[in-house]
């Protein structure tokens, strides 16, 4: 696995390959709300993109792996913060 910086200064992304043949992206926010806001906004995106033209295997593997990453995210929050975000959303 490496580390890429990205452009946004607070992030990293790390670039490594997973068994399944789809490419797995992690980004390390400043944080962890940081994350949650564009993994919302990843998934919303897919969403869309799934009832225009459906989505391939390896799609729906990241689909699924986001989305359990939001569930622990999630997870770690303060009541009053994953509240505001949920408004957010």
């Amino acid at each position: 696995m490496r580390g890429i910086p990205s452009r946004s200064l607070k992030s990293m992304v790390e670039v490594g390959p997973s068994s399944s043949d789809v490419l797995i992206l992690s980004m390390k926010y400043a944080t962890p709300e940081d994350e949650l806001i564009r993994l919302r906004k990843e998934q919303i995106k897919t969403r869309q993109d799934e009832v225009f033209g459906g989505l391939s295997p390896a799609e729906q593997v990241a689909y699924e792996i986001n989305e359990e990453r939001i569930h622990e995210l999630e997870r770690g929050l303060p009541e009053r913060v994953y509240r505001r975000l949920r408004k957010a959303a």
